[in-house]
């Protein structure tokens, strides 16, 4: 049959579309799955080649990245057993000093602490050292009261007309216009928690006014509601409260003098002589002073006798025939009348302000300075240790735990450096000289106790340099086993960027080829 030549062409070209298309589709398969050929189809050698060393590349390129991402040559076993097993070890010592370091740095840390506490611990003692020679230094001034009266020598006092037999008086030094209860008290408390009940009285006498007595008319009463019906029933312009730190205290506004005392007073009024049970004052701890009473023939010599016997009270006559009377420490001296106007008829009654007792000040100084040092050693703990009480700090050296040291720790509270309160207020200059004696001995303790804790400090101070440069040593060495050349690395990975596109051209060109001869048939 008769085929026009339009007829082959068209099959010609039909066979060479397939074709086309064919290697069209082996070029768009080829360079990214070369499975897809089979186990029966071979590649030409020179694209097998090109391919293999594709992948070569390929994994020199993943190697090389996390090279650059670990800053190591050596990241797993594979890569070089020898070298990844010595970096490890390195590595796991490394990390086993960084943990005793960090023991070690809170010791030091410890130590420093200790240091700051001692050295202020010496301040204190220093101050208490410089109350105590200021007191030994100090010369108190006398207070004194004297009498409008005048008495002559031998005189018996009940043939005067202003004594009688069994007058009483109160005499007390100490802070004139105020009085402290020694008995803790709060304001909240019933007055039965302190022992007082009811019918128990409290017996005041404030400047020149009568004494005022204040009975218990309930002992579920609290403090606040007692003395307060008290400071109201003398006035509180002439006598205030205050409940504070544990401690009542009772005060004139005015600077009026004070007095309290323990008599019980039967129903007439007068003081009922048969009843020696402690009132109220006593229970709370005032200073009730001492009683002295008038006796029948008794002489203005002997009634001086019996002041001058009192602690720090001397009695005398002046010049001018005048019954002087000194608080011989300087304190406040108060006197009153209990029973019969003795002192109003003298002219003494009252207070007088006018001395200054040093002595005593600077002892309450040194008092005050005894706290603050044991306030200050209980409060020197560090991580639950306190050295500056004895307790013991446990060092350890290396990662194993063999080498430990104990730094001993060292008693500094006031007791064991050998200070005591003040004794007597420091009247006597021997009391002040036996407490210079124990603070010389008590800063040679503290300054030995501070180059104790200095030598330790030093001491570990060096095992944690040499700690550290160990550690580091370490550190460095697995480094230098495994460290990569980050420049080094970056160019060939650039260099193997570069290779790989080389290389996926030829594959492409390869592919190229091998389409071009199949569209041929």
């Amino acid at each position: 049959m008769f085929r026009p030549r339009r007829f082959y062409a068209r099959i010609k070209e039909c066979k060479f579309v397939r074709q086309k298309q064919f290697g069209e589709k082996i070029m768009k398969t080829m360079p990214y799955n070369f499975s897809s050929y089979g186990t029966s189809t071979r590649l030409p050698s020179s694209l097998a080649t090109n391919v293999n060393y594709g992948k070569d590349l390929s994994a020199a390129y993943d190697s090389l990245s996390v090279s650059l991402a670990t800053g190591k040559t050596v990241n797993s076993s594979y890569d070089n057993s020898v070298l990844y097993f010595k970096d490890m070890r390195l590595n796991e010592r490394a990390a086993g000093l960084d943990s005793v370091l960090d023991s070690v740095g809170k010791i030091s840390t410890t130590l420093s602490a200790v240091d700051d506490s001692i050295s202020a611990l010496t301040e204190l003692v220093q101050q208490a050292k410089a109350s105590a020679t200021y007191a030994a230094e100090s010369v108190n001034k006398p207070a004194k009261m004297t009498s409008e009266y005048g008495f002559e020598d031998g005189q018996v006092l009940t043939d005067i007309s202003g004594f009688k037999d069994g007058d009483e008086i109160i005499i007390r030094t100490g802070n004139m216009k105020e009085m402290t209860a020694s008995v803790p008290v709060e304001k909240k408390m019933k007055l039965s928690e302190l022992g007082i009940e009811t019918g128990d009285s409290f017996n005041i006498k404030v400047g020149d006014g009568e004494w005022v007595t204040l009975k218990v008319a309930d002992e579920d009463m609290r403090v606040d509601a007692f003395f307060g019906q008290l400071t109201t029933l003398i006035g509180e312009d002439k006598l205030k409260y205050e409940v504070k730190d544990g401690q009542l205290k009772l005060y004139s506004p005015d600077r009026s003098p004070i007095l309290v005392n323990d008599a019980h007073y039967a129903p007439n009024g007068e003081i009922d002589e048969t009843n020696t049970e402690p009132n109220m004052a006593s229970k709370l701890g005032f200073d009730l002073g001492t009683t002295i009473t008038i006796r029948e023939g008794e002489t203005i010599e002997e009634f001086m006798d019996e002041l001058s016997a009192l602690d720090g009270i001397t009695a005398s006559l002046t010049s001018r025939d005048k019954l002087q009377i000194t608080s011989d420490y300087g304190d406040d001296l108060v006197i009153g009348d209990l029973k019969g106007d003795v002192t109003e008829f003298m002219g003494i009654e009252g207070g007088t302000e006018s001395g200054n007792n040093l002595r005593l000040k600077y002892s309450e100084q040194y008092d005050e300075l005894l706290k603050q040092i044991d306030d200050l050693v209980n409060d020197s703990t560090f991580d639950g240790l306190n050295p500056l009480k004895g307790d013991n700090i446990r060092a350890i050296f290396n990662e194993n735990g063999g080498d430990v040291r104990t730094i001993t720790g060292v008693m500094l509270d006031s007791e064991s450096l050998g200070l005591s309160p003040s004794v007597g207020d420091w009247q006597d200059p021997a009391d002040i000289a036996n407490a210079l004696s124990d603070l010389d001995a008590a800063l040679a303790k503290t300054r030995a106790a501070a180059n104790k804790f200095e030598q330790d400090a030093a001491m570990v101070t060096s095992r944690e340099n040499f700690l550290t440069g160990l550690s580091n040593t370490s550190k460095n060495g697995a480094e230098l086993l495994t460290k990569a050349d980050l420049n080094e690395v970056s160019s060939l990975l650039l260099a193997i960027e570069t290779q790989q596109e080389i290389a996926n051209q030829v594959i492409s060109l390869t592919l190229e080829s091998s389409a071009n001869i199949l569209s041929m048939f």
